[in-house]
């Protein structure tokens, strides 16, 4: 279906439907025109100025609580209101959105789970049309919608951008926000760098630093070679499967020296820009949201931190538990708020 009919994809949504990270060439184009103009810097100003009023209730609903969950209580909703932005989602249907994403990305291919899954995510995809053909208000999904009806896609295409717009949003603030969040826990000059008494430019190194380290998905999709060829010194015949390391590109010492520290003054200094690592891709198929998103992993770890200066680990690090390879999410983060008083106050 995707011009390489006698391969066997992976039994995943991003395999199968026809959408920007399995389209290349022209049909990458027109698909990436399409909803191109909802992602530009002054759509991305007015997005996030909406979300970070959200944002600020999300954290402000948080106060008085001793014990919280970043996962639940904030990378969740905070994703859910994102998509709910971008694709038009009501409000009261945000929670089943991100319910049926984060199912259908993070069940086992080939399970009757995952056929399950993704049964509910298309019904998913499906509401998102339905409300998108009753709204007077643009949005990527009008804009998608409007191109169907134009004749301009199909069916497939309106679908499957759907679903990734919805699984991309999702799956990447749930992933970054409490692995950002952790990662600060477990590192003072992180903890440091995102608190009170830095300016943005500083703040903002460290988020790239965060994102570097924890990129929202840690391997690019399926690839083919087009003819007999070798990568880093591996021979490749035509039609190999290629499957490229986002985090190890994240990590190679060559261009990250350290590259398990958390240096801000690679992004602020002169010696590396914010675009340096691949986080958020790279060349034509370079994430749509790259700015929106690094808006909301900043604001949304600057704000928790300053909110909370005495924000701790509720349990012992060794009773984490991650979900998945490509994604490698957290199931939940408790951590105590530290509002409560101090012992001897």
């Amino acid at each position: 279906m995707q011009g390489f009919p006698d391969r066997r994809y992976p039994e995943d949504f991003f395999a199968h439907a026809p959408q920007l990270l399995s389209a290349s060439g022209a049909r990458h184009r027109g698909l990436r025109r399409i909803v191109a103009p909802y992602f530009t810097a002054a759509a991305t100003e007015r997005t996030g100025a909406r979300l970070r009023d959200v944002m600020a209730r999300i954290i402000g609903s948080l106060a008085g609580r001793d014990r919280i969950d970043l996962v639940t209580d904030l990378a969740l909703p905070l994703a859910g209101a994102t998509a709910g932005e971008i694709l038009g989602i009501a409000p009261e249907r945000r929670d089943a959105a991100v319910t049926a994403a984060l199912a259908a990305s993070g069940a086992v291919p080939g399970t009757e789970e995952a056929r399950s899954a993704h049964r509910v995510f298309a019904q998913t995809v499906l509401h998102i049309i339905g409300a998108a053909r009753r709204s007077s208000v643009p949005t990527a999904a009008t804009a998608l919608l409007g191109a169907r009806q134009s004749g301009r896609i199909g069916n497939a295409e309106l679908a499957g951008m759907l679903g990734m717009l919805l699984i991309g949003t999702v799956d990447s603030l749930s992933t970054v926000v409490p692995a950002g969040a952790l990662m600060a826990l477990r590192r003072p000059e992180v903890r440091h760098g995102l608190g009170d008494g830095h300016g943005t430019a500083y703040t903002t190194a460290v988020t790239e630093e965060i994102l570097r380290l924890n990129p929202p998905f840690q391997h690019t999709g399926w690839r083919f070679t087009r003819d007999d060829c070798a990568l880093a010194g591996v021979p490749l015949p035509r039609g190999a499967v290629v499957v490229t390391s986002v985090l190890a590109a994240n990590l190679h010492s060559a261009t990250w020296p350290d590259p398990l520290r958390a240096d801000p003054l690679r992004v602020a200094g002169h010696r590396r820009t914010a675009a340096g690592h691949l986080s958020f891709g790279h060349g034509p198929h370079y994430c749509l949201g790259a700015s929106l998103g690094r808006q909301l992993v900043h604001e949304a770890l600057t704000g928790l931190f300053r909110r909370f200066p005495r924000l701790s680990l509720a349990v012992p690090l060794g009773e984490l538990s991650w979900h998945g390879t490509c994604l490698r999410r957290l199931d939940r983060l408790p951590v105590d708020t530290g509002t409560g008083p101090r012992t001897g106050e």
